[in-house]
């Protein structure tokens, strides 16, 4: 979320962000955003490129996990979109209104950073030194990008982190019919939690597969918002832990069950985090055009570890200077219209 700050040095460039500070500002939940986008774009210019992470070594392995960024997502997710419905008054008679702020906040930035990637991919094409295949439009593998029904049309994603972002519709269509059931007690609130974990035994790659990581989030946004029981409140947790243990090893519960306890906390601003989680979807989509472009032109000179750090440096440095932009005059734009749209 945008935010204002006044402070001096790295912090100017926050200046000219828009404020949308309120007594409900969540730090954490923006800190949180900005460190997962930033894994995320570590993981793909460390290892997205397949010569540059032959060169193996630390800078290398420190990027190993980052991948692990997308899970963070779907805790923040979790809990900060049944919050923001919740204190709107969401009721099932608002699922046209909350479907028109969901798309007037989403999908400009993804469809036009779909047109950046087939500008930059027939631009790259064009030059003397492109190796490859030459550019095509291929309609049939971009129009399912329009409903993200890529990997059920068996196509092939434009950008690799797109794949998230499906999970993450699948969810809103969820969440809008559940919601009211999610806010309550009883059978009703059992059956919606858990229904989805009971789904991900019959495989594919939908929401049940990652639920127990939203599930992490919800649990937390009816802890924080007064909702829960003592008895939810102490012991519900664990046998998610165990669960999630079970489904996704022991790196990924230690993740999720820090983020869950994360987004509760009083956290006070940091001002490049805070930075980070306003841009953080926007960086989340061009890091890999952006950056991962930066790391393939890098490799050509190349041969030591000491060059592998300022590759992915400027790579990290141009996708943010990129993503800037692309939040100012795209993803902004955005907000301001799905905040237009309210439950009446």
């Amino acid at each position: 979320m945008p935010y204002h700050n006044r402070a001096t040095g790295f912090g100017c460039l926050l200046v000219s962000l828009p404020d949308s500070t309120s007594k409900h500002h969540l730090h954490a939940v923006h800190a949180l955003r900005g460190v997962a986008a930033l894994s995320v774009a570590w993981f793909h210019f460390t290892h997205g490129n397949e010569i540059f992470a032959a060169y193996g070594g630390w800078l290398v392995a420190l990027g190993n996990h980052g991948w692990a960024g997308v899970e963070i997502f779907f805790v923040i997710s979790g809990f900060i979109v049944p919050l923001s419905m919740h204190r709107a008054g969401y009721h099932w008679r608002h699922l046209w209104a909350f479907i028109g702020k969901r798309l007037a906040r989403v999908e400009p930035p993804y469809l036009l950073s779909i047109v950046s990637i087939l500008i930059l991919n027939s631009l790259s094409s064009m030059h003397p030194a492109f190796k490859g295949s030459p550019f095509v439009l291929d309609w049939a593998q971009i129009t399912p990008h329009f409903l993200y029904l890529v990997e059920i049309m068996d196509k092939v994603w434009l950008n690799p982190v797109y794949w998230s972002l499906a999970i993450e519709f699948q969810y809103y269509l969820y969440i809008m019919i559940t919601l009211p059931f999610i806010q309550g007690r009883g059978l009703g609130l059992w059956v919606t939690l858990l229904l989805p974990l009971v789904l991900s035994y019959w495989g594919g790659h939908f929401l049940p597969q990652y639920w127990h990581f939203f599930l992490f989030g919800l649990l937390a946004f009816r802890r924080y918002s007064g909702l829960a029981s003592t008895v939810e409140n102490r012991w519900f947790v664990v046998p998610l832990t165990i669960y999630c243990y079970s489904a996704s090893g022991i790196a990924l519960t230690i993740l999720a069950l820090s983020s869950w306890i994360i987004v509760q906390l009083p956290f006070p601003r940091i001002n490049w985090l805070a930075f980070l989680g306003t841009i953080s979807y926007s960086l989340y989509l061009l890091h890999v055009p952006i950056g991962g472009r930066v790391i393939n032109i890098a490799i050509r000179f190349v041969d030591s570890v000491w060059e592998q750090w300022l590759a992915v440096f400027i790579a990290t440095a141009a996708s943010i200077m990129a993503s800037y932009v692309f939040f100012r005059v795209v993803e902004y734009p955005s907000q301001l219209l799905a905040a237009k749209i309210r439950y009446r």
